[in-house]
């Protein structure tokens, strides 16, 4: 079935991922992205006011607030984006009748287990920035129940600023790098988020599910960091491990923020891949 299907943050990291598979994959559905200028989120009236005209059966919103550190200074803008901002596509959603995938984060954890969370587990953020990706998802439940909510963390892909990369390019300029080893979680490339999000949303399922590259309890960015260095030709011994409490940053971050995949694997097995096999796949396009 064709969809007119809305793309916010269409010009993110995630954004251009999706648009970009939809141009590659897709004849039928009509996609309309959206930009910050054409369609501000956290305005309620021109939310309600773009979509009422546009109608799409579709919503996807990549649309967020992602400095971790600098939610923490911006607390009143964070809240806005990544919790009224969805507050108000879930009213228009709700109004008009369309189904909407969004996007949330591991660091709505507090990383204090070792075992992966699992969907339904109680979110217990330690930052400004998880906590208003946590009140984005209570708005969205609370207010609509057409969606499709998927968890993810350590995105990197091409068109945003990413760990992996930072990484490469450091090592590239001759650089060594000193990176934490007691922070764990699962890199995830963008393009396979894009793309299941966009399988979940063809089959219309409904509820949270939990996607990264497979990591099984977890890597450390050290290393993920090791990983780079040896595929890109480097020696890992560039790299220097650190305690989290050895760096000085604005938020604090989960020790062990790892997604369980299970429910995700069941119903889309094949979209699971290898965080160490997505790497190479990504380094080796660069």
């Amino acid at each position: 079935m064709a969809d007119k299907i809305v793309v916010t943050g269409c010009q993110g990291m995630l954004g251009r991922a999706v648009v970009s598979l939809f141009s590659l994959t897709s004849t039928e559905h009509e996609i309309i992205s959206l930009t910050h200028a054409d369609m501000d989120i956290s305005n309620d009236q021109q939310v309600l006011q773009v979509l009422g005209k546009i109608k799409p059966q579709v919503i996807i919103n990549c649309a967020a607030y992602t400095d971790v550190d600098g939610a923490e200074e911006e607390k009143h803008l964070a809240l806005a984006v990544n919790a009224r901002g969805v507050r108000n596509l879930a009213l228009a959603a709700a109004e008009h009748q369309m189904f909407i995938c969004h996007f949330s984060t591991d660091y709505i954890f507090d990383g204090k287990r070792k075992e992966p969370y699992r969907e339904w587990e109680q979110p217990w953020p330690l930052n400004y920035y998880g906590m208003s990706k946590q009140g984005g998802e209570e708005m969205l439940a609370s207010l609509w129940d057409g969606y499709v909510l998927i968890r993810t963390g350590w995105l990197y892909g091409p068109g945003g600023k990413n760990f992996v990369d930072t990484v490469r390019n450091k090592l590239e300029a001759g650089e060594t790098l000193r990176v934490v080893d007691d922070q764990f979680g699962a890199p995830t490339y963008v393009g396979d988020l894009a793309a299941t999000a966009i399988a979940l949303v063809e089959l219309r399922a409904r509820g949270k599910f939990h996607y990264t590259n497979d990591a099984g309890n977890g890597v450390s960015w050290y290393e993920v960091a090791r990983e780079i260095a040896s595929i890109s030709g480097y020696d890992p011994e560039l790299i220097t491990p650190i305690k989290t409490a050895d760096i000085e940053q604005e938020a604090e971050r989960p020790a062990h923020s790892v997604l369980g995949l299970q429910k995700i694997k069941e119903l889309l097995p094949s979209m699971i891949r290898s965080w160490k096999e997505a790497l190479r796949s990504y380094l080796g396009q660069k």
